[in-house]
């Protein structure tokens, strides 16, 4: 018997585009002495990322073991060398010549396939 969660997962994963998403997880170990401008500079290209025909969402989280350090769900429609396009946007120019500066070490990119399962609280 199928449970309700089960079917509500399977009806999302299903949808018309669902196979098409890919997520991206981005974590920035920004520099505690650049953390205003760097949230500045992320709000102002959020704006336009936000306008992107291929966005579906994002979400920022800053990291509980150090806070400097800001982790990006993204969910956008289209695969991975569609979205690395994406980072050469005109919009993009500014942030992408100073984020050397303002992050403690590289940037990491993970890209990741469209969920296999689906938890939630009933």
């Amino acid at each position: 018997m199928t449970t309700s969660r089960e079917r509500a997962f399977e009806q999302s994963t299903q949808h018309e585009g669902a196979e098409k998403r890919t997520v991206i997880l981005v974590s920035l170990p920004v520099k505690p002495e650049a953390r205003e401008t760097f949230r500045k500079m992320l709000s102002e290209i959020g704006e336009h990322i936000a306008k992107e025909p291929s966005f579906v969402s994002a979400l920022i989280h800053e990291d509980m073991d150090d806070p400097d350090t800001i982790v990006l769900y993204e969910t956008w429609s289209g695969s991975r060398e569609q979205l690395l396009e994406q980072l050469t946007r005109p919009y993009r120019r500014a942030y992408e010549a100073a984020l050397p500066a303002m992050l403690k070490s590289e940037r990491r990119i993970v890209f990741l396939h469209p969920p296999f399962a689906s938890l939630s609280r009933a």
